[in-house]
């Protein structure tokens, strides 16, 4: 017991310097924008308003784009259930902050008994854990707000635990579906992290049962391991099945379908941020953030230069340098063909492969402090090998003193840092300290080195700043809005999402990594604003969001169709068609007197009806109107939309490509707009029986 209580405490150090601004957001230092405020926030906010005011689970959402189908978005958040403590249960940001460092800790426990497993010493085991969970790239993308990424990453040294615990002779059966059921969710968590945590667990998994100790198993025996093996990932699309048939349904009518290599490659590490091996990115781009820790890169070194621990450890280094590569992206020849293939021509950003880098190095940590630990002598001069780092780090950080006359504190940094800790590798493999005062230096080295770049990953804003609800703009919108509902359009960005939501404003533009392929062209072409390429904003923005569109000229009458009533731009507009408002604080607002109603009955071309009485829910809409005439809505097309006249049932047909619309009989008539997804039902079914399934397997066993 003493021995697990200060297990928990050692993988709670590194994250104590989280907990003075738990209760306030992390923002990059080098960016004001946070996928935590654009995306996660307001669908969790969206998710919690869906469950307690309209009492259903939202399949549908009306906060950005004009509407999308909230159950089939990865970023959603709706199916990963050990997310909604950070969604419903308790202030934000402290429930996301809570989910993340939970998160973080099951990650770095995970990775413990990982390395427990490969018969690691207990402290060797416990420096891998800490180099994982502190590991600095994953400070970066907390502070860039990618929490979701975070979540699946977490997961990885738990997948190894179960392929290693499943390969294991006489194991538990329940066991035997483990890396299936920690896949799925990894899938739920965050689908981007699927394929590169899956590729891991595969090789993993299948050379273990390449180099089975067991050379009289029998061929049948063996094949039965296989198709094990290859069970997993049925298993794992089974749980996952909520979210992955939904998405695929969803892919083909995205812009996200239409991706192209280039557009894959487009954040790849440049080479020259590989000196950041040596040197912090202190606050920088979470993206080129590839610092793993002096010490950690001493480990991976010392691995590739001893003969014993290279022959170990070989697939680990093998996986760190194709993780390396991988990063660069564009600049390696034959990338373009290879994110063309299925699954990863979906994804983006190679330089997340760094993670894995990062991870696969943190096993060479445990690897190699346990070999120092308990090897005396290494049989070999390791000064060849690590000498020449601090050295080159001290010239460089000396150099720009020189030149300068004074020299940026990552480049201080690195130097202090490598020196340091290739005085402690002598020191221990020398032994010049007693043993457990090395052991303690080390762990203070490395918690110090990881710890202090953490601590410069962020800046920290409570909510009431990052809401801004005090903003002359905000406020003038939030009671113009009281008045009469309507959607908001921006070509600047001026209303941020996490503002809108927590106001409840609907967007017609927004910040998606996916958007319907329909409303994109359709919103090109009204807002004056086109896309050379593949973008997750709508309007796509060149360069800064507060300029990029200023020549841009909106077709008012085409924004009128889905219901924008007000323009907000940071700039002021030419456009006749629209009725100034007033200059608030930076920012100019428009109504456009030529916005149609949320509803409206098209008598012929030249005469629309506008319809009064409509009660509007995620799932479910419900209209009151006089035909005859074609009924629109000003929602977009979607399929699982079934409508009703009456009761009765009516088919729902595009309305300029784009929205929804029911031919009406003569009278008045109730129509009913409900949306019932068949992928969801259908994935919702299926993960209901592998959950049955595995508990009926769990329970045979406890009996």
């Amino acid at each position: 017991m003493k021995r697990r209580l200060l297990l928990i405490l050692a993988l709670a150090l590194p994250l104590l310097i989280y907990l003075p601004t738990i209760n306030q957001f992390a923002l990059s230092a080098s960016s004001t924008y946070s996928d935590l405020l654009i995306s996660h926030y307001p669908n969790a906010l969206f998710l919690a308003r869906g469950l307690t005011q309209w009492h259903v689970i939202p399949l549908w959402s009306n906060t950005i784009l004009s509407g999308y189908p909230f159950f089939a978005n990865p970023l959603s958040g709706l199916w990963y259930f050990p997310g909604w403590l950070a969604l419903i249960s308790l202030p934000q940001p402290w429930g996301f902050n809570l989910t993340v460092l939970i998160h973080l800790f099951a990650g770095g426990l995970g990775f413990f008994l990982f390395m427990r497993q490969r018969n690691c010493s207990t402290t060797a085991a416990l420096l891998g854990a800490l180099a994982f969970e502190a590991m600095p790239k994953l400070a970066a993308h907390w502070a860039a707000g990618h929490v979701t990424l975070i979540y699946a990453i977490c997961w990885t040294p738990w997948l190894l635990w179960a392929e290693q615990k499943r390969s294991t002779q006489n194991t538990p059966r329940i066991y035997r579906f483990l890396p299936g059921v920690i896949l799925g969710m990894i899938a739920l968590a965050d689908v981007r992290w699927l394929p590169l945590a899956g590729s891991v667990w595969g090789i993993y998994g299948l050379a273990g049962l390449l180099r089975s100790p067991n050379k009289a198993i029998k061929t049948r025996q063996w094949l039965s391991l296989f198709l094990q093996l290859i069970l997993q990932p049925v298993i794992a699309f089974l749980i996952a099945a909520p979210l992955l048939l939904p998405m695929l349904e969803y892919i083909p009518l995205t812009t996200r379908h239409a991706l192209n290599p280039s557009d894959g490659l487009a954040i790849s590490l440049p080479p020259a941020k590989l000196l950041g091996l040596l040197m912090p990115e202190l606050g920088g781009y979470a993206e080129w953030v590839v610092y793993p820790g002096a010490l950690v890169l001493f480990m991976v070194i010392l691995n590739l230069a001893s003969p014993t621990l290279r022959q170990k450890n070989w697939g680990w280094l093998v996986l760190s340098a194709i993780s390396l590569i991988f990063s660069l992206g564009e600049l390696i020849p034959g990338m373009d063909w290879l994110v063309s293939l299925p699954g990863l021509n979906l994804l983006r950003a190679p330089s997340r492969a760094m993670f894995l880098f990062g991870f696969s190095a943190a096993v060479l940590t445990s690897a190699g402090m346990d070999w120092l630990i308990h090897e005396p002598k290494w049989g070999f001069d390791p000064a060849f090998f690590m000498t020449p780092f601090p050295v080159f780090s001290i010239l460089l950080a000396g150099g720009l003193w020189f030149v300068n006359h004074e020299v940026a504190l990552n480049f201080i940094w690195g130097a202090v840092a490598l020196t340091l800790a290739l005085i402690l590798v002598f020191a221990g493999e020398r032994q010049w300290l007693p043993r457990r005062v090395w052991l303690a230096a080390v762990m203070i080295l490395l918690l110090g080195d990881l710890v202090g770049v953490n601590a410069q990953a962020a800046t920290h804003q409570d909510l009431s700043t990052v809401l801004n609800l005090k903003d002359p703009a905000a406020e003038y919108l939030t009671f113009a809005l009281s008045q009469s509902s309507g959607r908001l359009y921006s070509p600047s960005y001026s209303v941020q999402q996490q503002t809108a939501a927590y106001l409840g404003f609907e967007l017609a533009d927004g910040v998606d990594p996916m958007q319907l392929t329909a409303y994109s062209d359709y919103m090109e072409g009204a807002t004056g604003v086109s896309s050379a390429g593949y973008s997750v904003t709508l309007p796509a923005f060149d360069g800064d969001p507060q300029t990029a569109n200023r020549l841009a000229v909106p077709n008012a009458r085409e924004l009128g169709w889905f219901n924008i009533q007000y323009i907000v731009a940071a700039y002021p507009l030419d456009v006749p068609d629209l009725e100034f408002q007033g200059q608030f604080g930076y920012t100019y607002i428009y109504s456009n007197p030529l916005a149609r109603p949320r509803a409206w009955v098209e008598v012929d071309q030249n005469t629309i009806r506008s319809v009064e009485q409509m009660t509007w829910s995620p799932n479910r809409i419900s209209v009151e109107a006089e035909g005859p005439g074609l009924l629109v809505l000003s929602e977009q097309y979607y399929p699982g939309w079934i409508a009703a006249i009456d009761s009765l049932p009516a088919q729902i047909k595009p309305v300029s490509g784009t929205l929804r619309g029911v031919e009406l009989p003569p009278g008045a008539h109730t129509v009913e707009f409900c949306f019932r997804p068949l992928s969801v039902y259908i994935g919702l079914a299926l993960s209901l029986v592998i959950w049955i399934s595995l508990a009926v397997i769990g329970l045979k066993r406890s009996k």
